[in-house]
């Protein structure tokens, strides 16, 4: 190549970087003058009633919480689990209704079971009317029957910084019925100090479906960790549940609280005219001690 055509080149080369230049120019003044301040007017939002209530025939007192739900778009810092205290909570059944009464060392409208029974496979409904008129409705029914436990193996596995007890729970599925269960569980403990014998929260919350296996033995398995080395016993739950209190727990499984990464989860709400889940279960126990 000669000089005279190395200088064409170059010459060429300055004329291309000066139209880049100016196109990018040219862009930015272009999306500055579209700069405009948004004013969009939001969809007027309200609160509604939030219903959670679960009933069983063994349990001796029947308690609905209601709440109200934060309207959305709004920035308010109400108190979402603060109690409504004034609402008309009723619950109607094959026996007929019964009202519910606030009671308010638990924050729950309550009524004791021997005044209205909860029974097997029965269905019942529960409706809150609010003090300003609004009403939420839901319905469930109770499963069946109790399924027991078969029994239950222990297992202390140990990792790099410690051990956990890998538990199993074996029962046989029920012929015939679509069944939602979950495992629950609690620990019994004392201290030196103290004569009572105080229980704990272990944290189980296992869901099992019998979809493709009805009628089978089944089993379902978790992760303890003993929180104690003074553990007396540990009291295993197996809960029949309704299908509203399966999706319900299922969809908290399911949600990721506020991790702005994740995939949005729905909750579960069997409510209508509200948010939030009534539902059933019957349940059997099982205690163990290692």
């Amino acid at each position: 190549m000669s000089r005279s055509d190395g200088g064409l080149e170059r010459k060429k080369e300055l004329e291309k970087m000066k139209k880049i230049k100016y196109i990018l120019f040219a862009s930015v003044i272009l999306l500055s003058s579209c700069k405009r301040e948004a004013n969009v007017k939001l969809p007027a939002t309200k609160s509604h009633p939030v219903i959670y209530g679960y009933i069983c025939p063994d349990d001796t007192v029947i308690r609905i919480k209601v709440t109200q739900s934060q309207p959305l778009f709004e920035t308010s810092t109400t108190d979402i689990y603060a109690p409504v205290m004034d609402a008309n909570v009723s619950l109607s059944g094959q026996q007929g209704n019964a009202q519910l009464v606030y009671n308010p060392l638990t924050e729950y409208y309550e009524i004791k079971a021997t005044s209205y029974s909860i029974n097997l496979g029965a269905t019942y409904k529960v409706m809150v009317i609010m003090s300003n008129g609004e009403i939420a409705t839901a319905e469930t029914q109770v499963p069946l029957s109790a399924v027991p436990i078969s029994t239950i193996t222990v297992e202390t596995i140990t990792e790099k910084y410690g051990t956990y007890d890998l538990l199993k729970v074996y029962f046989n599925d029920v012929v015939g019925q679509n069944n939602y269960y979950r495992m629950a569980m609690v620990y019994a403990q004392t201290f030196p100090f103290q004569p009572d014998t105080t229980y704990g929260d272990a944290n189980v919350n296992e869901l099992y479906s019998d979809v493709t296996h009805d009628g089978e033995y089944s089993l379902i398995s978790t992760r303890y960790y003993p929180p104690f080395d003074t553990i007396l016993f540990n009291d295993v739950y197996l809960f029949n549940c309704s299908p509203s209190y399966f999706n319900y727990h299922k969809s908290l499984l399911n949600y990721s609280g506020d991790n702005p990464f994740a995939e949005p989860s729905l909750t579960y709400t069997n409510v209508k005219g509200g948010f939030g889940c009534f539902g059933a279960y019957t349940r059997s126990r099982f205690r163990y001690k290692k």
